[in-house]
């Protein structure tokens, strides 16, 4: 059975992986200078440090950084699929992707003064890889997803230099707002043809929230 990817000239394939190269550099330099400005720029950098921060936050920073190793990975395997590249590629380059953009960030945590090198956050970064990469690896597709959602705490208001001075940084930042879960799909198995429900409702299993 021939893929989509099959049936493009070379030209084709040529121009889609041109443009997924540019979306990939444009998009991780857009956002790491969006980090940079509302993450790093209130504390000073120094030299290179290591920081443990395992017990804080419950652990909700660390479900943050599975979580966007998983989707990143799960958005890329499915870009280099649509270049047209090899499956190992889809899934080494592709899955490792997410990897590779939360290790330069965790080495701009090191760099820090504010922060530092998180080797529990590393650890939360393999973590959501191997999620993504072993589910595509095993059963073409995503059988159990991460999921996230984002509800105002209301408490950004008494430290909003820590939680967030606006809507977009308390986002990234109130980990008291946030949510995530594992999503899983029990009809997986079933064609698109044969489902007794939509492919998106899922049973889910959440953190909860800091409260």
């Amino acid at each position: 059975m021939l893929s989509q990817a099959d049936t493009l000239s070379p030209r084709q394939l040529k121009s889609r992986r041109i443009l997924l190269a540019g979306s990939a550099v444009i998009g991780s330099g857009a956002s790491l200078a969006y980090l940079q400005d509302a993450w790093y720029s209130k504390y000073s950098s120094g030299s290179f440090h290591f920081f443990d921060d395992n017990a804080e936050w419950l652990q909700m920073d660390k479900a943050g950084h599975a979580y966007t190793c998983y989707q990143t990975g799960r958005l890329m395997i499915g870009a280099f699929k649509w270049a047209g590249y090899s499956r190992n590629k889809q899934l080494f380059i592709g899955g490792t992707f997410g990897l590779v953009y939360l290790t330069a960030i965790e080495l701009m945590d090191g760099f820090s003064r504010g922060w530092g090198f998180s080797w529990g956050d590393l650890a939360a970064d393999v973590a959501g890889c191997a999620l993504v990469i072993g589910q595509e690896a095993a059963f073409k597709r995503q059988v159990v997803q991460l999921k996230f959602s984002y509800y105002p705490s209301g408490l950004a208001q008494y430290n909003p230099s820590l939680l967030g001075e606006n809507s977009y940084t308390r986002i990234l930042k109130d980990y008291n707002g946030q949510v995530y879960w594992l999503s899983f799909n029990p009809l997986w198995r079933k064609s698109d043809d044969k489902r007794a429900f939509p492919r998106w409702l899922c049973i889910r299993w959440d953190t909860g929230r800091m409260e």
